[in-house]
């Protein structure tokens, strides 16, 4: 079956998709036989390269009645366990008490509330763009999209912090974020999630992210191959003023105004540490500024394709950072 071929005709309901055996999830996975997509990926981001959906065959939006009175036995058990655990521990309800165990199963209510509903998503990988759609409610309610096309984009910005609490792991921030040529954000992908391994669930939307960051990397080569022929470098901005080009066996460090240029052979050291670039020449002395380049990977346009740069044209090697 090709990509986009629907296998629902009906007007009247979702226009669902089926998978292609060898488009994967967003995790690198294989899409599981029950995992439905309710709309297909629009023909502008091309071949489907990774594909997820929140919704499995056979899910269906619940009746206003049935919504309602899973909302409400969520909020009167609440209710009336706190008041059991209240009425146990402390030999008799005051009215503070009964108040706060009535808070509580409307809280309890309101959560299952939300939690009940009809809310899905859908997203695609392209090797032209991304699309991911939402549907919350029912199926009468419209579904909205978001598209976008790497063409028009000129740099995505992509970071990931590892947080930490008195030494302790407390989760990971990530957020890549795509621009067009005036710095207006096109597309942005962020979010947290939890892995000691630094490896989160395959259900994460991270992984959309960093799929979607391979795609664009995939289709950022020709212009930088294109860049590389007219210029004889390759051009990365940091922050808004700044910029870092590779070029055949040379670096130029573009801040401040103004620009230095190194060669492959004057490079003492280059490493990744802590999220930070850092480059020291033979000049490099540990009483002096001389010599020293760093800045955030954060806040470098196209980061993957500035380490793939590195690698191709002088030569680095980053597998073991």
């Amino acid at each position: 079956m090709s990509q986009f071929d629907d296998f629902d005709d009906n007007d009247d309901g979702p226009d669902w998709w089926e998978p292609s055996e060898d488009v994967l999830t967003h995790a690198g996975t294989e899409i599981p036989g029950d995992m439905a997509f309710f709309e297909p990926p629009p023909k502008e981001i091309g071949n489907v390269m990774s594909a997820w959906s929140s919704l499995k065959d056979g899910q269906e939006p619940h009746s206003i009645l049935v919504h309602l009175l899973i909302t409400g036995m969520c909020a009167i058990g609440t209710t009336l366990l706190a008041l059991v655990i209240a009425a146990s521990l402390l030999g008799k309800l005051e009215p503070g008490i009964i108040y706060l165990s009535v808070g509580l199963g409307l809280l309890a209510g309101l959560v299952a509330y939300f939690m009940s509903r009809f809310s899905h998503q859908c997203s695609y990988v392209g090797e032209h763009g991304l699309a991911i759609f939402k549907i919350k409610g029912d199926w009468n309610s419209d579904i909205k999209e978001e598209l976008f096309l790497f063409e028009d984009a000129v740099s995505l910005n992509a970071a990931q912090t590892r947080n930490y609490t008195n030494g302790i792991y407390t989760g990971t921030n990530y957020d890549f974020t795509w621009k067009d040529g005036a710095g207006g954000r096109l597309m942005r992908l962020n979010g947290s999630y939890h892995s000691k391994t630094g490896n989160p669930k395959t259900k994460s939307p991270f992984h959309l992210a960093r799929m979607g960051e391979h795609a664009w990397n995939i289709h950022l080569a020709d212009r930088l191959q294109k860049e590389l022929d007219e210029y004889g470098y390759v051009e990365f901005p940091v922050n808004k003023n700044d910029a870092v080009r590779v070029g055949p066996q040379f670096m130029e460090f573009c801040f401040k105004g103004r620009t230095d240029r190194v060669p492959a052979h004057a490079i003492k050291s280059l490493s990744i540490n802590n999220g930070v670039f850092v480059i020291h020449t033979n000049e490099a002395k540990w009483f002096s500024s001389k010599g020293k380049f760093s800045f955030n990977y954060g806040n470098l346009a196209n980061a993957g394709m500035f380490i793939f740069s590195l690698e191709r044209l002088l030569g680095y090697d980053f597998s073991g950072q």
